[in-house]
């Protein structure tokens, strides 16, 4: 609808003098007519009101919705109130930012204009308009008693003028206060004289000062609870004439038990700092000590007194650049610019402490800059014993160096003898076959036979050599186990020198797979080498070849002499042997192999035996998937 001239000019000039919250006057179909200054700044409309005459309304309801709390609520109120057509007076509207704006909407209806009237109060301008506070009493009132506080307005005698419905939720107390002042109050409710000499003397330094003054009254309610009310007292001047005081009270009950929490928590947190393991210091932005704990004092061996306002850097004895430089990284980034958070600490007594750290950055009311809180953890002993063990290490890699260098000069040392012995005494026999002595043959062949053993001795300590070294290197290939185990079986145990042969099962289908033939070579021959030679006049030895979706086992199955509990426990160390192998020759290193080319191939060994009952060692291997440079080396590898 259009608006004459007459009412246009009439209506604007009425709201501009005597309105000053923000004014928004739309007509029926929702087009803007006016809207005021305060109206933009409210909500943040980047152009002047003239801007938005003729503007549909609803677009800036859209527009403004963002800046509320809750804003499809604000939206749909707005709808719903266009719905109703009623009236609405004070209803709270919410915004994000914190501020709470009372909303008023009236329809108009008359000869003076046609439309809808919508007004926002911003609450945040009640201080500034209790203040100013002048005739307009009834505007006041029904503002003051929508506040959650208690307010007061008082005259020049400290005689109540006003108090609002917080502050005295009685009818009949609220009518009998007026014109009372607060020594007449404290004795019609029965209260102590000193709470009326209290506000009176706020009251006159108020008055005095002109400026605000506070205080803190401390009472118990009806229900025998403690409750605290911060009071503060505003005088009103105009013109240097004093013309009001306002009384402004608040519930800070809930506040102070807030606090009081927080004293019990900080003393509780206090106590674990100084019962706490770890050496805590804080330090400021200067890098001087603000506290220190008990266990800080105790290691150290200085006085809090020393300590205290001292710089952190006199106490560093190595990695003191270092520490520095991540101190004051931390204070300015809240994170660390290095890893190894190490550093030595000179102590009173001249030892060195090496300390662990590690940093959190706080703040508190009334300090000028934030503090970082240095935890430290005393791992002396334990870089002592890594500094020990280290060099035990080293110790222990140079006896390991001098074994095998031992144990390979040994070996080369004796096989050239034992080699001339062997040639010399095979001659021997030979020269010796036309004398037909079963004693002469029966020594040669003893000596044959232990030269023979000696030889195949040095072999395996020199083959031991070279795994503990770490020289033998894992050379994979896809083989079929079962035909490889069968060749290996067939050329050195189908028969054995007893007539006996090797019996194999295969359990579910065959598959190939990924193995180091030599390695498998020597794991086959040591065990079946100890499974016949432990079972002599027993069954032939058995190999079971499982295969299963992720892995393949090889049990080796004998009925021989069996292995006690005592030596399964020490089976896979050098040189170890059970203690019912009688005459049988051996020399205890075989095991030790088995178990080192298992372990190579991401394989486990295990063993059941019995006495005199025969014994199953068990090798259990994933199906090992390699890549190209595992196919070369001795690199990780993968499995499933």
């Amino acid at each position: 609808m259009k608006l004459t001239n007459k009412y246009n000019n009439d209506f604007l000039k009425n709201v501009l003098d005597n309105i000053s919250d923000a004014i928004l006057f739309e007509s029926f179909d929702h087009t803007i007519l006016y809207v005021n200054k305060h109206f933009c700044n409210l909500f943040k409309v980047p152009v002047s009101p003239n801007e938005l005459i003729g503007i549909d309304c609803s677009n800036v309801a859209q527009s403004a919705k963002k800046l509320f709390k809750d804003p499809e609520r604000f939206v749909n109120r707005i709808n719903q109130v266009y719905l109703n057509k009623e009236n609405i007076v004070n209803e709270e509207v919410f915004f994000k930012d914190g501020r709470v704006v009372y909303m008023d909407y009236t329809i108009i209806d008359d000869v003076t204009g046609k439309g809808h009237m919508w007004t926002y109060k911003n609450m945040s301008i009640l201080k500034t308009s209790l203040e100013t506070i002048t005739g307009q009493k009834e505007f006041y009132e029904n503002l003051l008693n929508n506040i959650p506080a208690d307010i007061a307005i008082f005259n020049d005698k400290h005689q109540y003028v006003f108090v609002n419905s917080i502050g005295v939720k009685s009818t009949e107390l609220s009518k009998w206060i007026i014109g009372k002042d607060d020594f007449e109050y404290v004795s019609y409710r029965n209260r102590p004289k000193s709470i009326a000499e209290r506000r009176r003397a706020a009251f006159d330094k108020a008055k005095l000062t002109q400026k605000s003054v506070e205080m803190e009254e401390i009472s118990i309610n009806d229900k025998n609870i403690s409750t605290h009310i911060l009071r503060k007292f505003y005088p009103v001047y105009e013109n240097g004439e004093f013309l009001s005081m306002i009384g402004y009270g608040i519930d800070i009950t809930s506040i102070r038990e807030s606090e009081k929490e927080v004293i019990v928590m900080d003393a509780l947190f206090s106590t674990l700092i100084e019962n706490t393991n770890e050496l805590v210091i804080t330090v400021d932005s200067s890098l001087k000590i603000q506290f220190a704990n008990a266990k800080w004092i105790n290691n150290t061996g200085f006085s809090y007194y020393t300590t205290l306002q001292s710089s952190i850097s006199n106490f560093i004895s190595e990695n003191e650049n270092k520490f520095i430089e991540t101190l004051n990284y931390f204070f300015e980034h809240e994170q660390y610019n290095t890893n190894k958070r190490e550093v030595v600490i000179n102590a009173f007594n001249k030892n060195k402490i090496t300390l662990k750290f590690d940093l959190t950055k706080y703040s508190q009311k009334g300090w000028e800059t934030p503090r970082v809180m240095i935890f430290f953890t005393d791992i002396t002993e334990q870089v002592k014993n890594e500094t020990e063990f280290k060099k035990n290490l080293t110790k222990e890699k140079h006896l390991n160096e001098l074994k095998t260098n031992f144990m390979n000069m040994v070996s080369h040392e004796l096989r050239t003898p034992l080699s001339v012995i062997l040639s010399n005494t095979e001659l021997l026999v030979h020269k010796l076959q036309k004398i037909q002595n079963d004693t002469v043959k029966k020594h040669t062949d003893m000596i044959v036979n232990q030269i023979d053993g000696m030889i195949n001795l040095l072999n395996e300590f020199l083959f031991i050599s070279k795994v503990e070294s770490g020289k033998i290197l894992i050379q994979l290939e896809s083989i079929s186990i079962v035909e490889q185990i069968k060749k290996i079986t067939k050329e050195q145990f189908n028969p054995w020198i007893d007539g006996r042969k090797v019996a194999i099962k295969i359990v579910n289908k065959p598959r190939d797979v990924y193995f180091d033939i030599k390695m498998l070579g020597h794991i086959v021959s040591n065990l079946f080498n100890n499974a016949f030679k432990y079972s002599s006049g027993a069954s032939n030895p058995v190999l079971e070849i499982k295969f299963y979706s992720n892995k393949f086992v090889l049990n080796f199955i004998d009925q021989g002499i069996g292995i006690s509990l005592e030596d399964q426990k020490k089976l896979f160390q050098p040189f170890a042997r059970g203690e019912n192998v009688g005459l049988i020759e051996g020399t205890g290193l075989g095991l030790v192999i088995v178990k080192y080319f298992s372990e190579q191939h991401n394989g486990e060994i295990s063993i059941e035996s019995q006495i005199d009952k025969g014994t199953t060692i068990s090798l259990t291997f994933p199906y090992l998937i390699p890549n190209k440079e595992t196919i070369k080396s001795n690199k990780s590898l993968n499995f499933y």
